[in-house]
């Protein structure tokens, strides 16, 4: 069997892509950290611009806060300004802003902290741009600051092209949350980790393995390729979709006014990968990370 999710003990809700007053966010880091521990998140990382701050003394026992930083800068030969987000050990003290994407990945790696590429589509990333770069461990597949805003949250065409080329690449969904008046950026993405203990190292470990997923509401439980046949058990929606490579994949739709919480679908011959996609009756979506052929999960 094939799974995309560990034998873990447990299951903890995360995001690791938020700010606060220390660089553009309208909430302190106590308060917005306090909103997410209130608000049934078992950990979160502030990834305020050029400063890794110490919230250490906001954990507690069942509440874990991870270092984190989102370094921004122009790159000229892309001609773009990519973001992008470190996750794990601290770095000390103010970054200077990043003059291409791939230092700035070598830079957060450096400091053996996990990277992310920062909403793709939000920064008029190409696909090349991506496919050139090397080092990240995810992208961002949905920015909810950056749907709030303009209207630029979704970076899944990154995605299934990065998975159609082999690249091992994890899909997050994250707030990016700064609070302004008037914008909705608070409590709309995160990741579900699948890991044996809520320390720093467990979560961190599970993360880069790609033993999550992520969501803006339903839950999956359950997500598996065995032999020929794809399965995934998940909260009650009303579709679920497999997606698959060269216009490939199926769908599953609940009958008029019903949900569903599971579909399997069989295959003659693994694609290059395959995920899902859960959609609930209020739009919310849910996305598996990928089984990908020849690699074990």
């Amino acid at each position: 069997m094939e799974t995309t999710f560990h034998d873990a003990s447990h299951w903890y809700k995360g995001v690791i892509h938020f700010h606060s007053t220390l660089s553009d966010g309208a909430m302190t880091p106590e308060k917005i950290i306090g909103w997410y521990r209130g608000h049934g998140y078992d950990f979160c990382a502030l990834a305020d611009h050029l400063i890794c701050t110490d919230t250490f003394q906001l954990s507690a026992p069942e509440f874990l806060t991870i270092p984190a930083i989102e370094i921004h800068g122009r790159d000229d030969a892309l001609d773009r300004v990519p973001h992008v987000v470190g996750v794990g050990h601290s770095i000390q003290g103010k970054v200077a802003e990043g003059t291409s994407l791939q230092g700035m990945i070598d830079l957060i790696n450096e400091h053996d902290m996990l990277a992310i590429v920062a909403h793709p589509h939000w920064s008029s990333l190409r696909d090349e741009h991506l496919s050139a770069a090397h080092g990240y461990i995810g992208i961002e597949i949905f920015n909810a600051t950056c749907w709030a805003h303009i209207g630029k949250g979704y970076s899944l065409t990154y995605w299934d092209n990065l998975l159609y080329d082999g690249r091992a690449v994890w899909g997050l969904a994250v707030d990016d949350a700064h609070c302004h008046p008037g914008i909705d950026d608070l409590g709309k993405g995160w990741i579900v980790v699948g890991a044996k203990e809520l320390t720093t190292q467990a979560v961190l470990a599970a993360i880069s393995d790609g033993h999550f997923y992520a969501s803006q509401g339903p839950s999956i439980a359950e997500w598996q390729v065995e032999s020929n046949e794809v399965y995934v058990r998940c909260s009650p929606v009303e579709r679920i979709y497999i997606q698959a490579p060269n216009g490939g994949g199926w769908v599953r739709v609940a009958p008029e006014g019903m949900t569903i919480t599971e579909a399997s679908f069989k295959f003659t011959e693994m694609p290059t990968y395959l995920r899902a996609t859960c959609i609930d009756e209020r739009g919310r979506r849910a996305w598996t990370n990928p089984v990908l052929r020849g690699r074990d999960p």
